[in-house]
């Protein structure tokens, strides 16, 4: 029996090495080397990673020795990799270490979008082991979620205040057992969003005239190809040119001192409605809203968390371009491996037994 709980343990801290040194593979890797180094070298180190893990898993013969990936085991690697991002932003800042690219503060990314997408992500794993923590270590991952709304607001991220919003609002409203209750947090929870939005769109006035520049041309794009778009990496090609017809128009102009090198509409869903038209749009929100009724339907302890990861990528989506880093793919496979119950050690094993 002894043996049996060693192995166990033994498990659980493989696992949770596992993930942390994934999700650090997905975060902090920096390949000069690599062109758009900032980006495709995270997606060489995960994919690395991720396919050791996929040998070694089969490999494992005791029953009780195997890699288990969790919200048990992501929680505490989750905590560790949030404070490293935000550690690394304040030596940024500090001038202690260097910034890559054109701003002070990025976490290691080529944007901060990247540090606040990996902030997010990984805030339902943090709820989870506070849910399963004693008081005294749920008030301390309290304050640890305070510092990540802090330096969210300090990045200024308009789209990651809108989703932790949406994900304390899950969270805190599943505890509140009596509807008085449950609606003042609610209202408490939306309102701060949306005047702390209302500042961020006042001081960050260029950016939103940049987006208004690239969604009038998005929608030029998308007038000339609307049933099935213009095709894959169609965007990056043509956006400059339509760029240029927008501009010439008297009534935007004015807007030229926004145009930019674009590659990437800020919006997952205006990418694939440009690339691939409202077909293809349509079968992306089939899709996600057939998932969001299987989650919703998950009566699992941690099916709450799983719908806090899978929305908050939906929204994220919708303001972003989260699907340009490892973390997110990594975040959304966990929510269709989980939902569904697929094994990944027995995929493993299958493959393995395929490739032989």
């Amino acid at each position: 029996m002894i043996g049996k709980e060693q192995e166990i343990h033994s498990s659980l801290l493989a696992s949770r090495l596992y993930i942390l040194i994934l999700l650090a593979g997905a975060t902090f890797p920096v390949f000069k080397s690599i062109n758009d180094y900032l980006i495709l070298g995270k997606w060489v180190i995960t994919a690395i990673i991720f396919l050791l893990g996929l040998i070694i898993i089969p490999l494992c013969k005791k029953p009780n020795l195997y890699i288990n990936i969790s919200f048990a085991t992501i929680s505490h690697p989750a905590v560790t990799i949030s404070m490293a991002v935000i550690i690394y932003s304040v030596l940024q800042y500090f001038e202690i270490l260097p910034s890559f690219g054109i701003f002070k503060v990025d976490g290691g990314f080529d944007n901060p979008v990247g540090a606040v997408i990996t902030i997010v992500l990984l805030m339902p794993s943090i709820l989870y082991l506070a849910d399963n923590s004693s008081r005294k270590k749920r008030l301390l991952i309290y304050l640890f979620i305070i510092l990540e709304l802090i330096y969210i607001l300090y990045l200024q991220s308009r789209t990651g205040v809108v989703v932790i919003a949406i994900i304390l609002i899950f969270y805190f409203t599943k505890t509140c057992i009596t509807n008085w209750k449950r609606l003042l947090l609610m209202l408490f929870a939306v309102c701060i969003p949306i005047i702390v939005l209302i500042y961020l769109f006042a001081v960050k006035s260029d950016s939103t005239s940049g987006r208004i520049l690239i969604l009038r041309t998005c929608w030029e794009m998308f007038k000339d190809a609307p049933l099935f778009g213009h095709g894959f990496h169609s965007f990056d090609k043509n956006y400059m040119l339509y760029q240029a017809s927008v501009l010439k128009l008297p009534e935007w102009s004015m807007y030229g001192i926004y145009a930019d090198n674009v590659t990437h509409p800020l919006s997952e869903y205006m990418l694939i409605l440009v690339q691939f038209g409202i077909i293809g749009l349509l079968l992306t929100l089939c899709t996600i809203t057939v998932m969001l009724v299987f989650m919703m339907r998950n009566k699992a302890e941690y099916g709450i968390y799983i719908l806090m990861t899978f929305v908050s990528i939906s929204v994220l989506s919708l303001f972003t371009y989260p699907f340009r880093y490892p973390i997110t793919t990594i975040a959304v496979l966990y929510c269709l491996f989980e939902n569904f119950r697929i094994q990944i050690c027995r995929i493993a094993s299958k493959t393995i037994i395929f490739l032989m």
